[in-house]
Formats: C-alpha cells, sequence, structure tokens
C-alpha cells in the first residue's frame, strides 16, 4: 500500500531507488566490518576468566563510530547479552576505552563500569579488561 503510493505521488522510481539504497547500505556494512576487523586484530586479545584485553593505546585516534562497532563485535563474539545494550552503553565503553571525557557523566567517568548482563570493563594501564561477572 506505501510504495505504490510512494512511487504515484513522489517518485515513480522508488522501488529502484529503494534497491539502489540498499546495496549502498550493503557495500558500507562490508568496508565498516573491514576496518572493524583490522581494528580488533591490533587491539583485542584473549583475556582472564573468558574475558577479552584491549589495548587502549591501539584504539587511539580511532573514529568513535569504528570503537563502538568493535564493542558490538567482541559482545557478539563472546556470546554476551545485546538487548540491553544501547547507544549509550556502547558509548560509555567506548569513552572509558579511549579516555574521551564524558560531558553527561557528572564527576568524570570512573576507571570501572559494569554493563548490563554483568559485563565489566575495566582500565588497567593500557588495557581495557572486558569479563563477564
Amino acid at each position: 500500500d506505501l510504495l505504490p503510493r510512494l512511487a504515484a505521488e513522489y517518485n515513480p522510481q522508488v522501488v529502484e531507488a529503494l534497491v539502489r539504497l540498499g546495496w549502498l547500505a550493503r557495500e558500507a556494512h562490508e568496508v565498516i566490518s573491514g576496518l572493524v576487523e583490522s581494528l580488533a586484530e591490533r587491539c583485542v586479545q584473549p583475556g582472564p576468566n573468558g574475558g577479552v584485553r584491549l589495548d587502549r593505546y591501539a584504539l587511539a585516534g580511532a573514529p568513535p563510530f569504528l570503537v563502538r562497532e568493535l564493542f558490538i563485535a567482541v559482545w557478539r563474539r563472546q556470546g554476551w547479552p545485546l538487548a540491553e545494550m544501547g547507544f549509550d552503553e556502547w558509548d560509555a565503553l567506548a569513552r572509558l576505552a579511549t579516555d574521551r571525557p564524558a560531558a553527561a557523566w557528572h564527576g568524570g567517568q570512573a576507571a570501572v563500569h559494569v554493563f548490563p548482563g554483568g559485563i565489566r570493563a575495566e582500565r588497567v594501564g593500557s588495557d581495557l579488561r572486558i569479563v563477564r561477572q
């Protein structure tokens, strides 16, 4: 019902435009996935107790978007719950890893944070250690 209406009232080639948009989104996803994998190879290592250890210095200068996507990939690989992790949680984790200021957090950002699902992230020197409690 919606596509015929859009074609009639706005753009007769709406279906073709949506197909092109889908192809572009797929290509963008492939590029982003490759960048995230390259970043993971440089900074993610197995950690104690089934967790992971990230080299925070290897994340220096990485765009915040890629750092957040890296953590989403880490969560998936570890089999940790994603359902309660939204943008604010991913962004807080990225800030914890990269020392970017947390303007919304009064008093600065702690070196330890527990995320939904009992996932604990802690800055230890040049590492960010993440483990499920």
